[in-house]
């Protein structure tokens, strides 16, 4: 009881802030520009990537929406024809289909390791769609429910620099993966790859909503994370330290969301930032405004984007690992191609378009009172230098 106590203190907000559509519509975006992408190719190029289904011995792993219904090829991506990638036990025996952005809009809120997810029943996947799809919330499915606030609560991977190398992580995982499938040929192992690259992309595109980027949940959340030593602790004095860790944490987590200039108002209010790429300043926005920046974008927004060029990273350096294997690559093994990869400019280019620095004048009030700041009236966000860090600059 005391847990949901606190995880409902801690998130409990009202029912609509949480829009996992966006998440859903920001990456079906990105997968089919990847795709799409990587069709256009020289045709030196683009034969290296083998067409889509790919299929091992079970007939399932990843494919179309067309392919899928029988009604096309996986030969151009859209709203009508997606990625679809398979959730369900390795002997592919059971489970069901989800598009890229499915798994993106569950990743996280609802499932936070790929084990996880792949020990998912369809129908659980199905009403945790649903859920992500509307309130976030399962509240008919009190199990699931708790779940999710306990997932939330405890929830640092998708804010600021912690999210930053969560996406690291788990790209840099994808990649493995990617490479591990090209030694052993087995397609299996991309499957598992994209699955860890939609855990990674949904801490990359919560880093384009404001309100991820002013709140640091790394604090709070540690101190949540007491609670393990009030519940096993034996020490009267201990538990009572660790439970007013645990309260300040759960207070902490209340502050976080509902605070004046915290997560909430600047996902609502947007604000002016500027990233690592361009030198003008753009609009971002959080929770249910992802449209209006696409719009303000030209349809093109930075989200989307950023994780275009993430999955295409981790599928042209599949392509490139096969072409080495292949002999096609002169000089290269499989083993050397990885390692090209590793270190390749579009590894980390998704970085480069995530706000890095901040209107001071509008919104830097009591928020990162040590912040860098320039002569144009922008400061750093604390990411930045672990961005910078990564791009070796």
């Amino acid at each position: 009881m005391k847990r949901l106590i606190a995880l409902v203190l801690a998130v409990a907000a009202p029912a609509l802030a949480y829009e996992g559509y966006e998440h859903r519509k920001i990456s079906d975006r990105a997968a089919a520009g990847a795709f799409n992408g990587l069709y256009m190719l020289p045709p030196a190029l683009a034969s290296l990537l083998p067409d889509l289904p790919w299929r091992g011995t079970a007939g399932r792993w990843v494919t179309c929406t067309k392919d899928r219904t029988g009604s096309g090829k996986c030969d151009w991506f859209g709203d009508s024809n997606k990625l679809e990638i398979w959730i369900g036990p390795r002997d592919g025996r059971s489970g069901t289909w989800a598009s890229f952005g499915d798994l993106v809009m569950v990743y996280g809120d609802h499932r936070d390791t790929v084990p996880g997810m792949l020990a998912t029943s369809e129908a659980e996947f199905k009403r945790l769609r649903d859920a992500a799809n509307t309130t976030g919330h399962t509240f008919s499915r009190l199990g699931q429910e708790a779940a999710f606030l306990h997932l939330a609560a405890k929830n640092a991977t998708h804010f600021g620099s912690t999210a930053v190398m969560a996406y690291y992580s788990n790209h840099h995982q994808a990649l493995l993966l990617a490479y591990q499938a090209v030694v052993k040929n087995d397609v299996r192992l991309m499957w598992e790859a994209l699955h860890y690259e939609a855990l990674a992309v949904h801490s990359l595109t919560d880093l384009f909503a404001p309100g991820h980027l002013f709140v640091d949940r790394e604090g709070a959340v540690n101190l949540i994370n007491a609670e393990r030593a009030w519940e096993t602790t034996s020490n009267p004095l201990g538990k009572l330290v660790a439970a007013k860790k645990w309260f300040d944490g759960a207070m902490g987590g209340v502050w976080d969301k509902y605070g004046y200039k915290r997560h909430d108002d600047f996902n609502e209010w947007g604000m002016q930032v500027k990233d690592l790429r361009h030198q003008g300043a753009w609009w971002t926005y959080g929770d249910a405004k992802y449209d209006k920046l696409s719009k303000a974008h030209a349809g093109k927004d930075p989200p989307a984007y950023a994780a275009e060029k993430s999955l295409t990273h981790l599928v042209f350096s599949y392509a490139m690992m096969l072409g080495a294997k292949a002999g096609k690559a002169p000089g290269h093994t499989a083993a050397s191609m990885f390692k090209k990869m590793e270190t390749h400019p579009l590894l980390y280019e998704s970085l480069l378009d995530v706000p890095a620095r901040f209107e001071k004048q509008k919104h830097s009030e009591g928020v990162f009172p040590n912040a860098k700041c320039g002569s144009d009236g922008y400061c750093d966000f604390p990411l930045k230098a672990v961005i910078e860090k990564l791009l070796g600059k």
